[in-house]
């Protein structure tokens, strides 16, 4: 069974305008569905003009050489950004099909489930709103959800979150402060403040639930530091791209100047760029986004390197569903993985306006589906929607 047309989806007047599906069609009437973040436009562009010539015509069960091929396009001219992340998109959409043509969910596909009783969650502290803006993170804060909660209430809500079974909870209370220099210097005032936050979730749940900052790579070293000594007493489980990831000198300096654990970085694209960082020895927790890092195909290879290295990894998501999806079956196949980001306002709200699946939770954990391939199909309801921008190569 061969692709027979290639097709993109996104919305721009939607939840999540910055979400691009690209869905594969077969000869056979099968068809597979990735996704990826970021720039839809180009994406959807760079999808039609470079990828669906090279996959339309492939036989995805016995053609072993699409994602190298896809990949040396891109390599030929940088390796990163559009192209990155496009080609992600197809590689997930790639397996999604050939889980769907072997009648197996993908997870079997990559060696089997290690984890049968699910993967542990952690909830990064956001809501619906969130996504609602073409950068992740800068959409709007709507009053008493996960965002606003915990920067008003949140000893209350990281007592709800550990009552629900979450294994831990993420939150950015210093973004604020990174944005009024440039992430340079960071006042006395603010360093308090932020501390704050965290201490009065310490305070409220102790031990019982595990406590994560989130930098978002907007600090330099110094200020990161200075962050990072003072939260030192809380018992953070990580602090999660202080610093951009880019350099691994810069990360290994970092590390130096605290006992926090660092972690890096879902932005970071390839094996070669996990490489130099878990070369430098910076990191205590590697994350990846499988529809940034390359598609299943190259964090399948990802997770091996870092498993090499002993360093335990996390699966990323607050963008869509079918990256979710892709990272429970990548977490279930692979031992070196600890957890799963989750945005509990996502799973509740957004993602079932665009998705048919179930999101199976129990005792803190999630349960990768057992449906043949990613187990997630567009919804009717979201296909019917008029404001869909949707492109098709043949």
């Amino acid at each position: 069974m061969k692709i027979s047309k290639v097709e993109t989806i996104w919305c721009a007047a939607g939840a999540s305008p910055a979400l691009t599906f690209v869905r594969l069609h077969t000869d056979g009437g099968v068809v597979g569905l990735g996704e990826t973040y970021y720039t839809p436009l180009s994406v959807a562009s760079y999808v039609h003009e470079v990828l669906a010539p090279y996959v339309i015509g492939r036989d995805v069960l016995r053609d072993g050489s699409i994602w190298e091929e896809l990949y040396a396009q891109s390599a030929r001219r940088g390796a990163g950004g559009t192209d990155m992340r496009a080609l992600s998109a197809v590689d997930l959409a790639v397996w999604d099909l050939r889980g769907k043509l072997l009648d197996v969910p993908v997870y079997v596909l990559l060696g089997g489930n290690d984890k049968p009783s699910g993967v542990r969650m952690y909830n990064t502290c956001a809501g619906r709103t969130y996504a609602a803006a073409p950068a992740v993170g800068r959409g709007e804060s709507a009053e008493h959800d996960d965002l606003w909660r915990w920067r008003h209430a949140p000893a209350e809500l990281a007592a709800e979150l550990r009552d629900e079974g979450f294994a831990g909870m993420k939150v950015w209370p210093f973004d604020e402060a990174a944005a009024e220099d440039q992430g340079r210097r960071i006042s006395a005032g603010a360093l308090r403040a932020g501390t704050a936050i965290l201490e009065a979730i310490r305070g409220a749940v102790g031990g019982d639930l595990e406590l994560m900052l989130e930098g978002h790579g907007q600090w330099q070293i110094e200020p990161a530091a200075q962050i990072l000594r003072a939260v030192e007493p809380l018992s953070l489980q990580w602090a999660e791209d202080m610093i951009l990831a880019h350099d691994p000198e810069a990360l290994r300096t970092l590390a130096a100047r605290t006992s926090v654990p660092i972690a890096a970085s879902e932005y970071l694209m390839g094996r070669w760029q996990y490489r130099a960082v878990l070369s430098s020895q910076s990191i205590s927790y590697l994350h990846l986004d499988p529809t940034w890092c390359g598609g299943i195909t190259e964090a399948q290879r990802i997770l091996a390197l870092a498993s090499s290295f002993g360093v335990v990894c996390s699966m990323h998501d607050c963008t869509g569903p079918m990256n979710l999806l892709a990272g429970l079956h990548l977490a279930s196949a692979n031992r070196i993985v600890g957890y799963q980001e989750v945005v509990r306002g996502f799973l509740s709200d957004l993602y079932p306006e665009m998705v048919d699946t179930t999101w199976l939770r129990r005792d803190g954990r999630m349960i990768v589906p057992d449906a043949p391939g990613l187990g997630g199909e567009l919804s009717d309801r979201y296909l019917a929607r008029p404001d869909l921008i949707r492109s098709v190569t043949e």
